[in-house]
């Protein structure tokens, strides 16, 4: 249905090709993971498979792209648009409408296809991806998730034999995750639709994957099987992939436990009998006691739309801590961590910064306090340099011009971001965007420091580098909250989870307190790591006792049960 032979693709200003001898076939009703780091070319391999590379991007391409044994290169991108649907990677880049309903409209209006088709595929496609309510809202209102479900519902309205999707999952909380691979799964078992799916969620595309073919950081294919033969062993994790968490565990094991399981059910079964019980201390959240920084009370905030987005919200933040919160799509935290700069206003009840009510304060005035890099680092970045965009926060917080420099090239080795100050930003890749958008923020260097998804969009090493940064500017007294669905995040490195639903806060404690309130998380719409689930699965029948967080805990847990054994 798909063949791809000696692709290669380098594009207008690039001085390296972004694909380099790319050769494989897709046959009709396969799934295929598309997997690699950041700047491998999984974009630019999605773009070629329904000929906006080479009609519409400039670059050289050779090679050749076949749908039905037709070249991409030769035929009409509207002819292609029947056969190959696309999600993009940034949901904003497809929209154009005043309303979901215009925008899923659009494709199928350019069919021709009668009004009372397109009203059935309007209402199916939403339904699909659990967006019906929001039919009549302005697209661009809609949170990051929720946007990414509308570009989804695009591409399906089309109905097209093949799915060609770019990170389709993630922006969404866990349970939209779910809702969106198991649309996939039944699109391929009921209606054979093939699909091709370019992602960083390992955990979620062994689900639903045939195959997984695996892009170095140089545009070549180095690997192309079954998920289990591919990230199954060390090699993924060479190559910047992240790797799915229960694999991990299997490769901590060693041999004896058969093949790597693709779920926690079946590691269950797998695991059965093998491990005893241990209790795992609880992280201590040191800041606990420490002054508040930032103080909500009865905090209520309206859209002029009438929408409430925050419900009588109150919490306390205080300093040196490092907090994540979570919860649904349009749950409110984004919402939420911007009225803790100004952002947002609210529409009753305070918040103070440091001890001061920010109904006198200006975004300004904050923003030696308060950083805040945003979830769409598109929102962040408007400069034609790298450089330039350094300089415009430094220069309206009154930094020397000497000092602007020194302080570019701080935050550029704190991000491990490889870029020079005459690059131009929008010419880097999302994950390098997101970095660039964090390092211009950590060279103003604010007490307060929130990142909303700081992970999302990176490879498995730079979302581990990210964070990393953040551990260490926690370690040295910075506060830190993050904005984020990955809960895999949230226990290897906060200290503290919020966790909201409905505009309010609904559960506050340490990750172990929150992964294992089932009641929670299922409120929420959340889903704690394989690990958690694992253990929170053996622990009736005497295995692992909660609190686990990470592959380390379970496998020291598993240890100490054999030595106790022999």
């Amino acid at each position: 249905m798909l063949s791809v032979s000696q692709l290669n693709f380098k594009y207008r200003h690039s001085s390296r090709p972004a694909l380099d001898g790319i050769s494989f076939t897709v046959q009709p009703g396969e799934v295929v993971g598309i997997v690699g780091p950041n700047g491998a070319g999984k974009t630019t391999l999605c773009l070629t498979l329904n000929g906006l590379i080479p009609h519409a991007i400039r670059g050289r391409m050779t090679g050749t792209v076949k749908v039905d044994d037709i070249a991409t290169a030769t035929a009409q991108i509207h002819d292609l648009a029947r056969k190959v649907g696309i999600v993009l990677q940034n949901p904003e880049a497809q929209f154009f409408g005043e309303s979901v309903e215009e925008e899923i409209a659009f494709g199928p209006e350019n069919l021709a296809l009668p009004p009372a088709e397109i009203e059935i595929r309007i209402e199916h496609s939403l339904a699909l991806v659990g967006m019906t309510r929001f039919r009549d809202r302005f697209p661009f209102h809609l949170s990051g998730g929720q946007k990414q479900r509308v570009a989804i519902a695009i591409a399906l309205a089309m109905e097209p034999p093949i799915l060609v999707m770019d990170e389709p999952t993630s922006e969404l909380d866990p349970q939209g995750k779910s809702e969106v691979l198991r649309t996939i799964r039944r699109l391929n078992q009921e209606h054979r639709r093939t699909v091709v799916l370019a992602s960083h969620e390992t955990d979620e595309l062994i689900q639903i994957a045939d195959r997984i073919i695996v892009l170095s950081a140089d545009g070549t294919m180095i690997a192309d099987g079954k998920p289990a033969e591919v990230l199954g062993d060390d090699k993924a994790l060479t190559l910047g992939v992240r790797q799915p968490q229960l694999f991990t565990l299997w490769n901590q094991l060693g041999p004896g436990f058969g093949a790597p399981p693709l779920d926690a059910a079946q590691a269950v079964q797998q695991l059965m009998g093998s491990i005893g019980a241990r209790a795992v201390p609880k992280k201590e959240n040191n800041a606990a006691k420490a002054p508040v920084q930032i103080s909500c009370r009865n905090l209520v905030h309206e859209y002029t739309s009438g929408v409430k987005v925050l419900d009588g919200v109150n919490v306390d933040i205080r300093r040196g801590e490092f907090v994540a919160i979570m919860g649904q799509n349009g749950s409110g935290k984004t919402t939420l961590t911007k009225h803790f700069n100004c952002l947002l206003r609210p529409t009753s009840g305070s918040v103070t910064v440091e001890g001061k009510d920010t109904g006198g304060l200006s975004t300004a005035e904050l923003a030696r306090t308060v950083g805040y890099a945003f979830q769409n680092p598109d929102h962040q970045i408007f400069s034609q340099t790298v450089g330039e965009e350094f300089a415009f926060g430094l220069r309206n917080i009154g930094v020397p011009e000497q000092e602007i420099g020194l302080r570019t090239a701080e935050a550029l080795g704190a991000t491990r971001l490889d870029v020079g100050p005459q690059d131009y930003p929008h010419f880097l890749g999302k994950g390098e965007r997101q970095k660039l958008a964090l390092a211009t923020i950590l060279a103003m260097r604010p007490e307060i420091l929130i990142v909303d998804e700081p992970t999302t969009g990176q490879d498995w090493q730079s979302a581990v580098d990210t964070m990393e940064t953040l551990r260490a500017l926690n370690i040295a007294g910075r506060t830190i909250i993050i904005v984020t669905h990955d809960t895999r995040v949230v226990a290897e490195y906060a200290r503290r989870a919020i966790v909201m639903a409905d505009g309010r806060i609904i559960a506050d404690g340490s990750p172990s307190d929150i992964f294992y309130d089932r009641e929670a998380m299922k409120r929420a719409a959340l889903r704690p790591p394989p690990i958690v689930e694992l253990a929170a699965l053996m622990t009736p029948s005497g295995a692992p006792a909660s609190g686990i967080l990470t592959v380390d805990e379970f496998t020291d847990c598993l240890h100490l049960a054999r030595r106790v054994a022999s």
